[in-house]
């Protein structure tokens, strides 16, 4: 016969494997839950409320910084989108179809980039292959020779970076894809965002992360709705 110390010591015994059996069918059924949890939330994410948008939600619709960083942030084949140069082939598409595919790998990306005499919004470069400067403007207005020094800077660049004068393109990102007029509009190649919203649209199918896609359509929906219309910006 089993003593008392002996007895509470096969008590504590039964118990803990007990505990242990009842934390491994939790984890397993955890494990078989996660799954079907993901599918679901997947599911509920796509068939969200059609007035839902992160950037409204934000209130950052008409920022221009925030709409700078988040281009920036597309064309960068090594962001956390995960959807390697999909949108920068997309982007340079529209500068460009004499661009070789080539010339993109291992293209940089920068923000807020200074010069000698200004600071662009967007540079996008790969020394030797290639250099775009993008000047995004929403609602704020050019400041005087704003471009023109833009322009230069960006000539300036190119010959550090050994880019041909070919390979250099000056874009002026806008809602309705005006000209500029604070340079040549011959040096500029306007670009709207509803024609860039356009072409970002094109690749939703082809995208791999559903997060990356929810974000990207809510942002094609904001710059859709001012992009190509004056009476949206009244």
């Amino acid at each position: 016969m089993l003593s008392k110390t002996e007895r509470v010591s096969q008590f504590i015994h039964d118990f803990r494997a007990l505990c242990s059996a009842k934390q491994a069918e939790r984890l397993e059924r955890m494990v078989a839950f996660l799954p079907m949890f993901e599918e679901s939330y997947c599911h509920l994410r796509r068939r969200r409320p059609a007035d839902f948008n992160l950037f409204s939600l934000l209130r950052v619709q008409w920022d221009e910084v925030r709409h700078s960083r988040f281009l920036a942030w597309l064309l960068d084949a090594g962001a956390s989108h995960g959807q390697g140069p999909l949108f920068l082939e997309a982007f340079v598409g529209l500068c460009s179809p004499d661009v070789p595919v080539q010339a993109l790998d291992r293209c940089r990306v920068r923000t807020e980039f200074p010069g000698n005499e200004s600071i662009v919004d967007i540079m996008l470069y790969r020394r030797g292959a290639l250099l775009i400067y993008v000047e995004n403007k929403v609602l704020a207005p050019e400041g005087a020779d704003q471009l023109a020094r833009e322009f230069r800077d960006m000539r300036r660049t190119g010959l550090v970076l050994r880019v041909p004068e070919e390979r250099q393109f000056a874009v002026f990102l806008t809602p309705t894809g005006r000209s500029p007029v604070s340079d040549d509009p011959a040096h500029w190649q306007a670009l709207s965002y509803y024609e860039m919203a356009a072409a970002f649209k094109k690749q939703l199918p082809n995208i791999t992360s559903v997060e990356t896609e929810i974000i990207l359509s809510d942002w094609i929906d904001t710059i859709t709705s001012f992009g190509g219309s004056d009476e949206r910006l009244l």
